[in-house]
């Protein structure tokens, strides 16, 4: 189990930073890593002001990103969307084009008339 930080938002005034996670984990531990980091919030704060040269340190929030199991849902449905298509529709895959010389638009001019 673990976490990848993947995204850091910091407000303009440099007061505030979300900073988004990846959850590495099977067991659906995600939101015990948050509560973890968000408690050591002030802790990790501390350790960035001793190795950024900056102003103002910004107080930290910690945030799942969502993101790639947003992605993952997305996939899943157009996968299902494609299954079900290509079951209505068998062997007639990616038509749905205008073929040559079936009315649907003028034959070219070849200037014989």
């Amino acid at each position: 189990m673990g976490f990848a930080v993947t995204d850091v938002r910091v407000t303009p005034d440099l007061a505030y930073a979300r900073v988004f996670v990846e959850i590495v984990a099977s067991d659906g531990g995600g939101e015990a890593i948050i509560a973890a980091l968000q408690a050591s919030a002030s802790t990790i704060r501390s350790s960035l002001a001793g190795r950024v040269q900056m102003r103002r340190v910004p107080q930290l929030r910690f945030e799942a990103d969502l993101t790639m199991a947003h992605a993952g849902r997305i996939d899943r449905i157009l996968e299902e969307l494609r299954v079900e298509d290509s079951a209505r529709s068998p062997g007639i895959e990616g038509s749905g084009g205008v073929e040559a010389g079936d009315g649907n638009r003028p034959e070219p001019d070849d200037g014989a008339t």
